[in-house]
């Protein structure tokens, strides 16, 4: 039975000029005789995850705030100790904004709550979805100073998808 729809769609595929419409029949053929197989999520290179610029990610983080989750007025600094010196981003959620900063604080600004500390490769890719937070500070990867459940609480205010 199986044989029989495969071989119908192969011969209908034949008859259609449209390539997406045959694909699509061809396809649904091979599933048929072989099962569906899902195709793998991609995993970008370390290479390529250490080359994405700090600041690209945290203008990201800025833009995916979801708004009905940021009716607050905190923020979070997120430090990068290196033998330069120390690279930091504050990032403030105001009534529905996220604001990012890098260096010191705006102005205005709520006494951080917590301090998120790590090296740049780490945080990379906690942010890609690579690396998973805890087990990053299981593995002394990440450190965080303050409110750690208040802190969660803050970065589930982004939608950090990509």
């Amino acid at each position: 039975m199986i044989a029989e729809r495969a071989a119908t769609l192969r011969a209908l595929a034949e008859g259609v000029a449209n390539t997406n419409g045959r694909g699509y029949l061809l396809e649904v053929a091979h599933e048929l005789e072989h099962g569906y197989v899902p195709l793998g999520k991609p995993r970008p290179s370390d290479a390529l995850v250490d080359a994405i610029p700090l600041p690209l990610l945290f203008q990201l983080l800025a833009s995916r705030l979801i708004p009905e989750r940021g009716a607050v007025h905190e923020s979070v600094v997120f430090r990068f100790p290196s033998d330069d010196g120390a690279q930091q981003f504050v990032v403030t959620v105001r009534q529905g904004i996220a604001e990012v900063v890098e260096g010191e604080p705006l102005p205005g600004t709520p006494e951080p709550f917590a301090t998120l500390v790590t090296d740049p490769a780490t945080y990379r890719r906690i942010a890609l979805k690579l690396l998973g937070p805890g087990e990053a500070l299981a593995e002394g990867r990440l450190e965080v100073e303050g409110d750690g459940l208040r802190l969660a609480t803050f970065l589930d205010r982004f939608d950090r998808r990509l």
